[in-house]
């Protein structure tokens, strides 16, 4: 079984930052340089640290260790178009190696299944009309342009395009409810009847209160944690049914970088769900 390869985004944001990196580096690949400015001239850019091995290492050698994953998770800041450019390519070298894995995107929810099916019947090969099919950026999206090249490596190839992520209802349901309003077949197979560890949840409660700025009412964070522990374990369980639907060739998943957290992000429901797939990251 291959490893599950899982990258919080904060690494990407150091690897290719800089207009200054090596010829590798995806945002050059595309043909040009670097959007933002943001910490263009920081020491770390261009760089790209693998924790596995301890060591810096190039882009080439990040798509060989993705090459060999079951599942693949690519977090973002969702309105940092490099991200997206980096994705898109990273993605591209996938299919390009040969792979062929489902694409999920947490951004397309459960409710859009049929939608997005739909869309696809029609226009298999066109990804510049699935934004708009699933009303993208009526609900908020950064520009549907931005996130096109990820969805058109998908089409080119012939890969799966997968709704990952709970619908809105589900998700006001599980604020007020818990996770029981999944109703029992569900909540068990997302493997969340049983307790999350008591170290991992004060972590997630901890990360939810800082990325409000430390202002979320005490009377939220509970529910909010339990919210995000069930979008996460959808995820998890999105990405073990596409790798099957994929021919078992594995997942990508395409989340804010909060899901993307090996500790208590998507990952972490991974290693209950499938724990024969799940090894180190990179």
């Amino acid at each position: 079984m291959k490893r599950a390869l899982s990258f919080p985004f904060a690494v990407f944001l150091g690897l290719f930052a800089s207009a200054c990196a090596t010829p590798s580096a995806p945002f050059q690949a595309d043909g040009g340089p670097w959007v933002s400015a943001l910490q263009r001239d920081h020491p770390l850019t261009g760089k790209i640290w693998s924790r596995a091995s301890g060591s810096f290492v190039t882009s080439d050698q990040l798509v060989r260790e993705a090459s060999k994953s079951d599942f693949v998770l690519l977090g973002e800041k969702h309105d940092n178009e490099d991200h997206h450019r980096i994705q898109a390519w990273i993605v591209t070298q996938l299919f390009a190696a040969g792979r062929r894995p489902a694409l999920a995107f947490e951004m397309f929810t459960a409710d859009q299944a049929g939608a997005l099916r739909d869309y696809l019947a029609r226009q298999p090969r066109d990804a510049a009309g699935l934004g708009p099919a699933l009303d993208w950026e009526q609900r908020g999206w950064p520009a549907w342009r931005q996130y096109q090249p990820i969805a058109q490596a998908a089409l080119d190839a012939g890969a799966p395009i997968l709704t990952a992520d709970l619908a809105r209802p589900t998700i006001n349901a599980i604020s007020k409810e818990g996770t029981r309003a999944l109703g029992e077949s569900l909540e068990t197979k997302l493997g969340l009847d049983r307790p999350m560890p008591e170290d991992l949840t004060r972590a997630l409660r901890r990360e939810i209160v800082v990325a409000h700025c430390e202002q979320l009412p005490a009377s939220m964070i509970g529910p909010m944690t339990k919210v995000m522990q069930a979008r996460d374990a959808f995820m998890a369980a999105t990405l073990i049914d596409g790798a099957a639907l994929a021919g078992r060739d594995g997942a990508v998943l395409i989340p804010g970088q909060g899901h993307a957290r090996r500790a208590f992000g998507g990952p972490s429901p991974l290693t209950p769900l499938a724990p024969r797939a799940v090894g180190g990251a990179p």
